[in-house]
């Protein structure tokens, strides 16, 4: 069974400051985060690449009854199952399969910020989320050489709620996530040490609009515009120290169809051990 199979494996540890959207339209105050990634190529489908990312959220939430104390507060994850249609030289793929992202809440807090009538687009959806769950499908385009990676993945989603950073819920419609490493020291296939930049976009259709429209522009409404960047450093060839910053904003989700209110961002220290 096992040789049918090949299994990477990375377990990862997170120091955060900063804010995060919680379920149950709570902030949350990220103080670690423990995951593990596993990632699996069938050797009788060489050409498909799953990947499952699990981790846990430790640390404390504003919620609607105040402060509370340093606890596990939600399990989150992403799975992605990638089918490689096109390999050009083992450096430049396109791909397309499966993508989902999760998320559960551990408590059942009172929401620290009820939805409110007065916000643009607040009666189009359901506002309050009690558990996330997206499915899409992605086209990805991913190129590897040298001293340069880069993915883009292109998502339609099929179904499923988003939490957004000003705790406002939302149903999306399309997903832009671009990820670009740079090695200034060590390659690809053997890093030592490396700039690395993520930047997500998301696009959500308002209710009764049509898709293309004057008002909203391409996608219905400009939901949120996430960025991450850092540096990775390899203490050795199984263990990545890392050190990154990032910003999640939402867009035309304030009390004006062009004004975002609220943002959440931070820092983080990451430590990653593959096997």
């Amino acid at each position: 069974m096992l040789s049918l199979i090949t299994l990477l494996s990375t377990i990862y540890f997170d120091r955060y400051t900063g804010e995060l959207a919680g379920m149950r339209n709570v902030i949350l105050e990220p103080q670690y985060i423990v995951g593990m990634v596993n990632e699996f190529d069938l050797n009788l489908l060489p050409k498909l690449h799953t990947s499952i990312d699990l981790y846990g959220i430790y640390g404390s939430a504003k919620t609607g009854t105040g402060d509370t104390t340093s606890q596990l507060q939600e399990i989150r994850g992403k799975i992605t199952s990638l089918y490689a249609i096109h390999n050009q030289d083992d450096v430049f793929w396109v791909n397309t399969g499966i993508y989902s992202i999760f998320a559960h809440p551990l408590h059942h807090y009172l929401p620290y910020r009820d939805p409110d009538p007065n916000i643009e687009y607040a009666e189009d959806e359901n506002e309050r989320l009690s558990s996330e769950l997206l499915i899409g499908w992605d086209f990805n385009f991913a190129t590897r050489y040298d001293k340069i990676s880069s993915s883009l993945h292109n998502i339609i989603f099929l179904g499923g709620q988003k939490m957004a950073p000003n705790l406002l819920a939302y149903v999306p419609s399309l997903g832009f996530d671009w990820g670009n490493e740079i090695f200034f020291w060590g390659t690809e296939k053997h890093p030592r040490l490396s700039l690395e930049m993520n930047m997500k976009f998301w696009f959500a259709k308002k209710a009764d609009v049509n898709f293309f429209n004057s008002h909203d522009g391409i996608g219905g409404t400009k939901r949120e515009f996430y960025i991450d960047y850092g540096i990775n450093y390899w203490l050795s060839k199984q263990t990545e120290l890392s050190i990154k910053s990032y910003g999640y904003n939402n867009l035309n989700r304030g009390i004006g169809v062009s004004t975002p209110i609220d943002f959440k961002d931070g820092a983080v220290i990451d430590l990653r051990y593959t096997f």
